[in-house]
């Protein structure tokens, strides 16, 4: 479940200040702006187009306010604008345009770039009259962003009439004008959450305009070659005041303030570690990626995937964690760590998910004061990774004291998870290959798409949670605590041997990715989970089950452009992906990790970021409606992971608890040097570098600086893929027998040399995918066949009586599997007399990702038609749900039926049975009531009082009615007709919930609760009705009582009033098919309107509305319910009795004459 804590509203304002210098002359100022990445995005659009899939996009961000530049035409769009913190709501997206003359004109010509080694961003949008050159960045520690611009007029001539205007698009629907002066907006988001905007030019008030109540614009006039240069920023704050203070601070600094923003971007990278090559594409990513984290690290220490989402999410902040560690930032984890510490101690659960702004009490940082067992904890997946957080957190930095001081709050992590007693665990269900990702594709794909059902059992959960038992295990060794230590080791040990053996498939090679709701098991890889074994933790290259699982799922899902399929049906991907593959095959050693490692540089976008969803070529993906590149972008997610794996896949650096810098350094052949400057592991650094000289024979020269005054350990692993060494130097002596791994203790201020020449042999790289084929199920004879989607009650109740064959529709099943099931094709026999699907099953649904295709497919209509033919009935009890999906209508169903059709509807009520063809009547006869106020009644009906229910459920210390109003509960007698069913009505004030009026009867197993029906409000009074089954009315009078479901809540109510139910007519039909007669039924889930179908079953005084609708299909019957299952059972069971059947056949027969008529 996502969790959000949010406090407070925003208040926004965007002011444009001008200032007498030149945009150019910025660019003399400080020449730094000049200095490039050597990539610059570049556009014409009179030819070619912006696509926000291919485009860049270049966060601006300083923990307090935050947009995203480049996504959109023009690239100096801003979009996510949100502030003074990282969430919502957001202020949207910021589009400017240009007006000559009173017309918009295109500035087709546009240029975007990231000014090197600072979050400062400059963009051009130039046609044949004007160039305009902006400068955006977010100043540290001011609640605004900030804009420098200027036009240039190169027309050649005076233009007379130019206006910029900034469109606020998300305004147009939500803000009401009100020029009030400083021309204030006020905009409702979200319910109560209010922002304010506020627009004005400080200096040149008299040519700033604000029109139809989302654009600010500016009008001047520019002879030529003249420049108009200004100030735009949007600022953000809680209090309307503080949006003064930040107007007065850009006011006061103007331009200056890149002079603070570089310096804070200087100090701030000079401070982690550098890894320099000479492939320039390769530093981008890097220097660029942790720019792109740091920018979304909010105020209060989470990172938030902010163009797109709000918040800081658990799980998201892995790759922050990984890339800040891997590049010594380490203060920025634990940062992380504490946030999420605190929000678990605040809120009394562990949060997948946090708003930014959640209230921490900093007094609550005692462990010893804190019961953790009664901490919440989600049920799955996500408390493991903040374990995996934690310890990634200690193999750098050594940090044991922070472990072993919240060591209570891990182990809650740990145990707090829905562990079962055979070992597994669930899926969390918000794992973005399964939420994001299928949710949102599910309906625009093909089928068979492979996806994996909400409610399986997840392979994933396990490796995780044994990963995270095992590195607890080896952090409270390290702090001493050894019995803990065991004991952690056993239950992964039994954990992992239950992964094993209930997800291992000897046969295929691979982990089944998850189980069903029936233990089958889901036979088809998987990349993100078939990839997690190695990248988690929960096993290592010496593993021969993860190795081999890891190669199967490979050689079934990588396509030659070495980019992996999600599934065999899906080539869109999770933009994870990437980087978990390059890992794996570089902790394999792999010839293709370099293939690999060249596809995750494709992945990334010109600006350097990596998406949330990607199509099979590489290219974002975002869902068409949403708009192209409008979402998911630069996210700290898959950017974190994707780096860290580039990183370890050139390094080769695993951090140790045993101090020791392991590198195992890997040069691709578009590179041919590596240089790590200030590389951290406890409280140690060193450089290190790695250089080919490359010829026939290939020199690679190692080296190891010591940058402490102490020794450290190092151990480099020189062995090279398909190559013969030749020579090999330590330090320029020969140390040929030892090549392979080297481990020296360098002193203080060492430096080691290692000089290797080597042949290389040519690899093949080349892939031939293998093909999946999808197993065929094969299911024996049954009396049912229950489809369900999430539902094992109903399949014990059906099994108690009937042999049922149970398939969980989650499954990634083919029509032929169901066919094969209730079917036998050889012999032309039913498998099995009926086939029921459960609710919500016959579907397109999130519940089970079935789309339209699945439903529709010829298969399918063929085995409808060959199974009723046959004699077979169909039971579909999927109701309406705007949550799980809709019900489809596929056209060969209505043609089955002969036009016979459905529509369900919410419209819900007390069912009868009242067919098509038999005049049906219910009349209601008063036998009782009951005035609560009146005495003498009081006495008559026995009325009493008590507080207090005995453990038999009786009442305790019964009293009589002394006043209006009690607390507890009120028991009195009413006279029945024995053997029927009757209506109850409840009259009360107005005043009183119903929630408080709960009526029981008293039967022999003791009092039972009835279900309200129809409520309604009345001359101020309250009328509630119930329907008392005749089971409980077996003597002239019965007893009743009211009670609140708190009894601590005074109630009251005026009269009770039963009446007896009598049904008139004749149903033939309903009686058949097991229903009493003059038999009244609980309120149906909803109802159906139908037309060419016999309806047994309609609601009370609605004749146009059915609770069943059925009709025969070539020799057998397909019925649609709308009944719960305990009024439902009976007709079941009487269909699956012959001689029943037989005789529900002929009045169907009938029916269809009576409609032909």
């Amino acid at each position: 479940m996502k969790q959000n804590l949010r406090l407070h509203a925003s208040f926004i304002v965007f002011l444009l200040l001008p200032a007498f210098f030149y945009a150019f002359e910025e660019l003399k100022t400080y020449p730094w702006l000049n200095t490039t990445y050597g990539f610059t995005e570049t556009y014409d659009t009179n030819t070619s187009p912006i696509t926000g899939k291919k485009a860049g996009c270049y966060p601006i961000g300083n923990g307090l306010v935050f947009g995203g530049l480049g996504a959109f035409d023009p690239v100096s769009s801003v979009n996510f604008i949100c502030g003074p913190y990282y969430d919502e709501p957001f202020l949207g997206r910021e589009e400017l345009q240009c007006l000559i003359d009173g017309e918009k004109v295109k500035l087709h010509k546009q240029t975007i770039r990231w000014v090197k080694g600072a979050d400062i961003i400059i963009s051009s949008l130039i046609n044949d009259k004007v160039e305009i050159t902006n400068i955006d960045f977010a100043p540290p520690g001011i609640k605004a962003l900030v804009r420098i611009f200027s036009v240039k007029n190169i027309s050649g001539a005076p233009l007379k009439d130019l206006k910029l205007v900034f469109k606020y698009l998300i305004l147009e629907k939500n803000v009401k004008t009100t020029l009030d002066g400083g021309k204030c907006f006020n905009a409702k988001f979200n319910g109560d959450i209010k922002k304010f905007y506020r627009s004005g030019f400080v200096y040149h008030s008299e040519k700033a305009s604000l029109e139809k109540g989302n654009d600010y614009s500016v009008a001047f006039a520019l002879n030529s070659n003249e420049e108009f240069s200004d100030i735009r920023y949007i600022a953000a704050d809680l209090e309307e005041s503080g949006l003064s203070k930040t107007a007065e601070l850009i006011k006061k600094d103007g331009s200056k303030l890149l002079e603070p923003t570089k310096q804070y971007w200087d100090e701030w990278l000079a401070s982690s570690t550098a890894f320099t090559t000479d492939n320039i594409l390769v530093n981008y990513l890097i220097e660029t990626q942790k720019m792109i984290i740091k920018c979304q690290q909010s105020h209060s220490g989470g990172f938030s995937p902010v163009y797109g989402y709000a918040d800081t999410w658990a799980r998201d902040n892995n790759g922050p964690v990984l890339l800040m560690l891997r590049s010594g930032r380490f203060k920025e984890v634990k940062q992380i760590l504490d946030f999420f510490y605190k929000v678990a101690r605040h809120a009394g659960f562990v949060a997948g998910c946090a708003g930014v702004t959640c209230a921490l009490d900093e007094t609550k940082n005692n462990e010893s004061d804190f019961d953790w067992k009664l901490v919440g904890v989600p049920a799955a997946e996500i408390p493991s990774w903040i374990i995996k957080q934690y310890y990634w957190y200690y193999l750098y930095t050594g940090d044991i004291e922070l472990i072993k001081e919240r060591f209570p709050f891990l182990m809650r992590c740990l145990d707090g998870q829905s562990l079962t007693k055979t070992g597994r665990l669930p899926f969390q269900t918000d794992e973005t290959y399964m939420w994001t990702l299928q949710n949102r594709t599910f309906k625009l794909l093909g089928y068979p798409n492979y996806y994996i059902g909400l409610r399986a059992d997840s392979a994933d959960s396990g490796f995780e949670w044994v990963a995270a038992a095992e590195n607890m295990a080896e952090m409270a060794a390290a702090f001493k605590d050894v019995k803990t230590a065991l004991e952690l080791k056993k239950k992964a040990y039994e954990v992992r041997a239950a992964t094993n053996k209930y997800y291992w498939m000897e046969e295929e090679g691979y982990y089944s990715p998850a189980l069903s709701l029936f233990s089958d098991r889901y036979a088809m890889p998987h990349s993100n989970i078939g990839l997690n074994p190695l990248w988690v933790g929960y096993a290592d290259e010496k593993d021969e089950k993860a190795v081999k699982s890891a190669k199967t799922t490979i050689s079934y899902l990588l396509k030659d452009n070495f980019l992996m399929k999600t599934t065999p049906g899906v080539e869109l991907f999770s933009g994870l992906v990437p980087g978990m593959l390059l890992y794996n095959l570089a902790i394999l050693n792999d010839p293709l990790k370099e293939k690999a490692y060249e596809a995750l540089l494709k992945c990334a976008s010109p600006s350097g970021d990596y998406s949330e969803l990607y199509y099979g070529d590489g290219s974002v993906w975002i869902v068409p409606s949403w708009g192209d590149g409008s979402y998911g972008r630069v996210r700290p997610w898959e950017g974190g992971v994707n780096i860290d794996a580039l990183l370890f896949y050139l390094t080769g650096f695993k951090p140790g608890s045993d101090g020791v810098f392991k590198l195992s350094p890997e040069l691709p052949s578009n590179m041919s040097k590596l240089e790590i400057n200030g590389l951290l592991l406890n409280n140690s650094k060193i450089d290190f570098s790695v250089k080919e000289e490359r010829g026939k024979d290939i020199k690679r020269i190692y080296e190891v600086k010591n940058l402490n005054l102490k020794s450290v350990k190092v151990s480099i692993d020189t062995n090279l893929v398909a190559s013969t060494v030749k020579s090999f130097l330590v330090n320029q002596e020969d140390a040929l027998k030892e090549s392979g791994k080297i481990e020296r203790e360098l002193p203080g201020l060492g430096i080691l040399k290692i000089e290797v020449l080597y042949e290389k042999a040519e690899m093949k790289t080349a892939i031939t995918p293998k093909t999946f084929k999808k197993r065929w199920n094969y299911y024996p004879k049954s009396d049912i066949v229950y489809l369900t989607a999430d539902d094992k009650n109903t399949y014990y109740s059906l099994a108690k009586n009937n042999k049922v064959l149970a398939i969980d529709i989650q499954l990634p099943l083919s029509a032929g599997d169901i066919y094969s099931a209730i079917y036998d094709e050889k012999n032309n026999t039913l498998k099995t007399k009926m086939v029921i699907f459960g609710p919500k099953v016959f579907s397109i649904s999130n519940l089970h990702w079935k789309n339209y295709e699945f439903w529709n497919s010829w298969e399918m209509q063929n085995m409808f038609k060959k199974y009723t033919e046959a004699g077979g009935v169909v039971i579909f009890m999927s109701e309406p749900s705007q949550k799980e999906g809709y019900e489809v209508s596929p056209k060969w169903l209505e043609k089955l039926l002969d036009g016979g059709k459905w529509v369900a509807n919410w419209k819900s009520g007390r069912a009868m049975a009242s067919d098509d063809f038999t005049e049906t009547t219910l009349k209601s006869y008063k036998m009782d009531s009951f005035n609560f106020y009146n005495k003498a009644q009081q006495k008559e009906k026995k009325a009493v009082v008590y507080s207090k229910l005995g453990k038999d459920g009786e009442g305790v210390a019964e009293k009589s009615v002394t006043d209006k109003k009690y607390s507890g509960y009120c028991e009195f007698e009413l006279s029945v007709a024995r053997g029927l069913q009757h209506s109850i009505l409840i009259k009360a004030p107005s005043t009183v919930s119903s929630y408080d009026l709960n009526l029981e009867v008293r039967a022999k197993s003791g009092f039972v609760r009835l279900s309200q029906g129809k409520k309604n409000v009345k001359d101020k009074h309250l009328e509630i009705n119930y329907i008392l089954s005749s089971q409980y009315v077996d003597k002239d009078k019965i007893t009743l009582r009211i009670g609140a479901l708190k009894t601590k809540n005074k109630i009251t109510f005026s009269l009770v009033e039963i009446s007896k139910l009598i049904i008139t007519g004749q149903n033939p039909l309903a009686e058949v098919m097991g229903f009493k007669a003059g038999e009244i039924l609980e309120n149906s889930i909803g109802s159906l309107t139908y037309e060419k179908m016999t309806a047994p079953i309609r609601l009370v005084e609605n004749e146009k509305y059915a609770a069943i609708v059925m009709k025969k299909a070539g020799n057998g019957i397909v019925i649609r319910s709308q009944l719960k299952f305990s009024n439902l059972k009976p007709v079941i069971f009487n269909l699956i009795n012959d001689e029943s059947r037989g005789k529900i056949l002929k009045y169907l027969a009938k029916s269809s004459k009576n409609e032909n008529k």
